[in-house]
């Protein structure tokens, strides 16, 4: 049950987590990388229509699809520790953002600095101030 739980949590954080990278969404306010609607072609299959070989592949990739997420989960709660941080202050976090303008703002913010200085430290002519003659 506490697995369970945790699991739970973690997918809640996942999906919030994306919801508080605000510089990282597409116009449609998904997540850059994640599949649009029509990639996700939610298609319904009338059960007489799955077949056995449809069925040993989605049994495959179900399998595999949850390993991935073990792994992110186990990832996502180091991410957390190293940050000093857990699963309820970040979520806390999330929640202040979604709905406090001000924090949205700082947040926002420390993003655009720290992209910047990731920008600066991969392209460190483009940091310099130019130099007048």
């Amino acid at each position: 049950m506490a697995m369970l739980k945790k699991m739970f949590i973690v997918s809640l954080v996942i999906g919030l987590g994306f919801q508080g990278n605000l510089l990282a969404q597409r116009a449609d306010g998904e997540p850059k990388g994640a599949p649009t609607a029509a990639e996700m072609g939610q298609e319904t299959i009338a059960p007489d229509k799955i077949t056995d070989a449809m069925l040993d592949s989605f049994v495959k990739a179900d399998r595999k699809i949850r390993e991935v997420q073990v792994k992110a989960n186990q990832e996502i709660f180091k991410i957390l520790d190293s940050e000093g941080l857990n699963v309820s202050k970040y979520n806390g976090i999330v929640q202040a953002i979604t709905k406090d303008e001000a924090i949205l703002k700082k947040v926002q913010a420390k993003i655009q600095a720290i992209l910047q200085k990731e920008h600066e430290a991969q392209n460190p002519a483009s940091a310099q101030p130019a130099q007048g003659k």
